[in-house]
């Protein structure tokens, strides 16, 4: 794959699979596909290393709780090395559930592909209007990417079943590196360049990754 920050328009369930277990790891050795026609995650040239970002990560009203930063994405990864929760547009109308149940169970996540939605037809005409907003705000993005989350285990449901979220915008950055204010103000100017182009119930969530050649 070229060293280049491209975007493509529709990642394969194993490309998703691939990119779930190579979030954490910084060997860009670790064997993913090599001849997989698509990927999910943008290489972590795409960000700007000699741009630092505005500001460093700090507590506001738009930062998770140390469970949901920690265990949102549980699952994604085997062995619990899942990405950690940097901010997600939905956060104040849908809760992250606490854990229940003894012992306690927490939601386990599940990523697949995004397909037939409104958002696949502007797709290839918005992704570069929104990495000039991500780039605008002196983030260190590592990857951009479509994605849709089914969980099993939510409170009220039964271990094996799941529920299939919404689409989501999926940002990452280079850990350590990105406030949750600052992903909350690019989400509203991502949310409403959505809306501007018809496209509605879209979550905009941001997670620390490791950007890799894959």
């Amino acid at each position: 794959m070229k060293r280049r920050p491209d975007l493509f328009t529709n990642p394969s369930i194993f490309t998703l699979q691939c990119a779930n277990r190579s979030f954490k790891r910084k060997d860009p050795g670790y064997p993913c596909s090599s001849n997989s026609p698509t990927v999910s995650d943008m290489p972590a040239e795409s960000s700007s290393p000699t741009t630092p970002a505005r500001d460093a990560p700090a507590v506001s009203q738009y930062t998770p709780d140390e469970y949901e930063r920690t265990s949102y994405y549980n699952g994604l990864v085997q062995g619990g090395d899942h990405p950690d929760l940097v901010y997600r547009s939905d956060m104040f109308t849908t809760p992250f559930p606490k854990p229940v149940g003894n012992p306690a169970r927490i939601p386990v996540k599940s990523a697949h592909g995004v397909f037939g939605t409104p958002l696949n037809g502007i797709w290839t005409t918005i992704m570069t209007e929104i990495i000039s907003m991500i780039k605008a705000a002196g983030i260190k993005w590592s990857g951009l990417s479509r994605v849709r989350f089914r969980t099993r285990g939510l409170p009220g449901n039964s271990e094996e079943e799941s529920v299939r979220g919404p689409v989501v915008i999926w940002v990452g950055v280079i850990p350590g590196t990105t406030s949750a204010e600052t992903a909350h103000n690019v989400s509203q100017e991502i949310l409403k360049l959505l809306r501007e182009n018809g496209v509605e119930d879209v979550v905009v969530e941001w997670r620390e990754a490791e950007g890799h050649r894959l």
